[in-house]
């Protein structure tokens, strides 16, 4: 047994301990996600149209990862929206701009890797990149979605006679919270991984243009900097749904 069987183990079993019902659902989805994502490969390495596969795997993959990991239905059913929306305009505009970031491809680095292979490998490597950005996203943007919308359910839960007013300003103070914490996580799972890196393109004396487009770096870049704007448009469009759910509502049902 390896180090990863030993860690996957051990997260296994706290999950189950700390989430219990929640916490196996998590597991369970966790797992489908990953089956979902081997079958997209199998699908797209056997010819399927890629924008078929993309959009179905995206949209399977959001639901099993909101889903199971909330036992009112609402707030799913908001999160799921909010995140659709988001990842949507993502996609969007990751495709718009994919020409200008050049992300398709394998950088110099990885050629020593690939030596005595060919890299013909028979798939559209640049909307495969699309495809890569818009799923490492989906996980910020849903976890940002969930956090906002349920503390705004529960504040309105504990506060069920609060005015537009209060429900607003504490709605900013939740939202502040949540964006500075998941961009900082977005920021130093950046930085963490690609240190390595980062200190051998120092030691080749590459300079920092030469840095931040090199293939690898500029692919997490451009990850990192959707992700952050897919976070601050899950957020404010959470919050959004959340105050019409508990006002606008209300009113037109008086």
């Amino acid at each position: 047994m390896n180090g990863i069987s030993i860690l996957l183990i051990i997260f296994i079993l706290l999950t189950l301990i700390v989430g219990g019902k929640i916490g196996f659902r998590a597991i369970l989805g966790l797992a489908t996600n990953f089956l979902i994502i081997l079958i997209a490969i199998t699908l797209l390495n056997w010819g399927f149209n890629f924008w078929i596969v993309s959009l179905i795997t995206v949209s399977a993959l959001i639901v099993l990862t909101i889903a199971p990991n909330s036992d009112d239905s609402k707030i799913s059913d908001l999160s799921i929206k909010t995140t659709f929306i988001v990842v949507a305009l993502i996609l969007i505009l990751i495709t718009a701009l994919q020409l200008g970031l050049h992300l398709g491809g394998w950088g110099e680095e990885s050629l020593e890797d690939f030596e005595g292979f060919s890299t013909a490998i028979g798939i559209d490597v640049k909307r495969l990149s699309i495809l890569v950005v818009t799923i490492s996203v989906i996980g910020a943007v849903a976890e940002a979605s969930m956090a906002t919308t349920a503390d705004l359910f529960e504040l309105r839960e504990d506060n069920p006679e609060i005015v537009s007013t209060n429900f607003l300003n504490a709605s900013n103070k939740i939202s502040t919270q949540i964006l500075g914490t998941a961009i900082t996580t977005l920021l130093f799972g950046m930085l963490g991984s690609n240190l390595p890196l980062i200190i051998w393109f120092k030691k080749v004396g590459l300079s920092l243009g030469q840095i931040v487009n090199s293939k690898i770096l500029s692919i997490e870049l451009t990850t990192m900097l959707l992700g952050m704007l897919g976070v601050v448009a899950s957020i404010y469009l959470s919050s959004y749904f959340a105050y019409r759910e508990f006002f606008e509502v209300k009113v037109s049902k008086e």
